[in-house]
């Protein structure tokens, strides 16, 4: 008679199939999510667009499988990107998107720009956008690191890809940028996920 077992453990049939036999199931395989920095102060950059910047971060993208932030902001203009490590300059960002807008498919291909930019269409029509962009060091591809963005607001939603023509080890920071300065209040959350 097989005596009584652990909470949770398992009952299966031994290797030599002669007899019943308790087991305990290894932990169920997944992710991590690890909050690596947050913030809400929305900072004007005279002349360029209003960011909201989550600095001082550590983050080895070697220790992650993917890097993600999360922005919900108000906002009316017509497009929002993202800055890594505060790279702006030098038309070091390409990306590509395709916009649903009132029913109507839009496709962009833009290269050498000065952020990692999704434009939204006029998505947040003057009210809210949703938007997480996945980021991760591309070691078949240079090293760069890449990105997907999804947005969603009132007025429609985007998906893009991005490109950061740089190779970078380590995220010391992420921004959420809005053309035209136009991003009164908001708030961006950075995340590290690894596989366990």
């Amino acid at each position: 008679r097989l005596a009584i077992s652990g909470a949770n453990d398992e009952l299966r049939v031994n290797a030599g199939a002669t007899a019943p036999e308790w087991y305990t199931p290894a932990a169920p395989g997944g992710s991590t999510w690890t909050q690596l920095g947050t913030s809400s102060t929305v900072t004007p950059v005279p002349g360029l667009f209003d960011e909201i910047l989550v600095s001082g971060l550590t983050a080895l993208f070697t220790d992650y499988s993917q890097i993600v932030g999360v922005a919900n902001f108000t906002t009316g203009s017509n497009s929002a990107g993202w800055r890594i490590n505060g790279v702006s300059g030098g038309g070091l960002y390409d990306y590509y998107s395709n916009n649903n807008y009132g029913g109507s498919l839009t496709v962009q291909s833009l290269t050498g720009q000065d952020m990692m930019t999704q434009f939204r269409y006029n998505i947040a029509n003057a009210t809210g956008a949703f938007m997480v962009g996945h980021f991760m060091r591309n070691e078949h591809y240079n090293d760069y690191i890449q990105c997907v963005t999804h947005t969603m607001g009132t007025a429609g939603m985007a998906t893009a890809g991005g490109i950061l023509n740089q190779d970078i080890d380590t995220l010391t920071s992420l921004s959420v940028c809005g053309e035209s300065q136009d991003i009164p209040a908001g708030i961006l959350t950075v995340y590290g996920v690894t596989k366990t």
